[in-house]
């Protein structure tokens, strides 16, 4: 209580007393930062006073609004509303910085055959999403060393990119590699019957020549060189010859075809003849053939006279009949053979 000893009456008026804010100043802590896409951290900071009755500013700082990479001046976010005790102002000496997200991108291995278009090429990236969970996406595509033949090719960045808010670190090693291309050649077939000029030889292409290249020829083997005489033999296609490009961007497999020689029709008259009784009988052979070929030529008969390869004795008229014994060139196989019989005539004695 208010005394100023016993000579005085004190009458005290009505008065304020006033509690001024507190003026501080929120200084930012230096060097805070985060990678592009991730969420902001809480910003730090201090003051330039240490706080009365221990006193902690509620709420926090905040920054100008942006997320590309760069840097950001800070506002005071929801300070002032918060904390009604204290006049505050800010430094606005520090920045947050946004730094570019380091990113990995590895571009896969890719193949295709001879002559294809090349494929998309593929890539994977890590990390694969943003901080905040957002979306990664590249733009551009990886390219590589040109060239079409057979082998491996390195394929690069090109122009892949994943734009300015990123440092995109690109492996390389990646390889297209182009394969031969597989092609069957598949040799045709014929027949023709002996005697008979051989066919022309073909050939069927299966399967997808590169950049307009054609086979124009193949050489050929048969299995018997040269077939000749009746039967089957193997017609084997190789060494395929290309309008254009190389042989060895291709992966040729070779089909077997087959020519088949048919038996040539033959037809043999037999000549007729006689003999006198008692003479030896002699048949006369063929009188003519139509079909002979290749300059195959007739041999020996043997023969039949009314059914009986035995020769008769007796004078009279015979059924004359026969097959071939032999050729004198040429052989029998080759031949449809039809043989027209004759007569035989054993002439009866002439008595004086």
């Amino acid at each position: 209580s208010l005394s100023l000893g016993n000579n005085y009456e004190i009458e005290v008026l009505g008065g304020e007393l006033t509690i001024n804010k507190l003026a501080i100043r929120v200084i930012p802590s230096p060097n805070q930062k985060k990678s592009y896409g991730d969420n902001d951290p809480d910003y730090a900071f201090t003051t330039n006073i240490v706080l009365p009755f221990s006193d902690e500013l509620d709420g926090g700082l905040g920054r100008d609004s942006g997320e590309d990479v760069a840097q950001y001046a800070y506002n005071l976010g929801d300070l002032v509303d918060s904390n009604p005790n204290y006049e505050i102002t800010l430094d606005t000496a520090n920045k947050f910085t946004i730094e570019k997200l380091v990113i990995t991108v590895s571009v896969n291995d890719s193949e295709k055959f001879y002559g294809q278009a090349d494929p998309a090429y593929t890539f994977t990236f890590s990390p694969s999403t943003l901080g905040n969970g957002g979306a990664i996406t590249l733009i551009g595509s990886p390219t590589r060393v040109a060239g079409e033949n057979v082998g491996e090719y390195l394929i690069t960045a090109g122009t892949l990119s994943a734009g300015s808010n990123y440092t995109a670190t690109i492996s390389v090693g990646a390889k297209l590699t182009i394969k031969k291309a597989p092609i069957t050649i598949t040799a045709g077939s014929h027949k023709v019957v002996y005697g008979v000029a051989l066919p022309a030889n073909t050939f069927i292409v299966s399967g997808n020549m590169g950049f307009s290249e054609t086979i124009t020829g193949v050489t050929y083997a048969y299995s018997t060189n040269p077939p000749r005489n009746v039967g089957n033999y193997d017609i084997t296609p190789s060494a395929a010859v290309l309008s254009a490009g190389q042989a060895s961007n291709y992966e040729f497999t070779y089909v077997k075809g087959q020519l088949e020689i048919t038996k040539a029709a033959l037809t043999i008259y037999l000549a007729g003849s006689n003999s006198d009784w008692g003479d030896k009988v002699a048949p006369a052979g063929a009188s003519r053939s139509e079909g002979l070929v290749s300059g195959d030529r007739l041999g020996t008969f043997n023969y039949t006279f009314d059914g009986s390869a035995t020769e008769p004795a007796m004078p009279g008229v015979y059924a004359l009949d026969a097959t071939i014994a032999t050729f004198a060139a040429g052989t029998t196989d080759n031949y449809e053979i039809t043989i027209v019989p004759a007569t035989y005539t054993i002439n009866s004695p002439f008595f004086v």
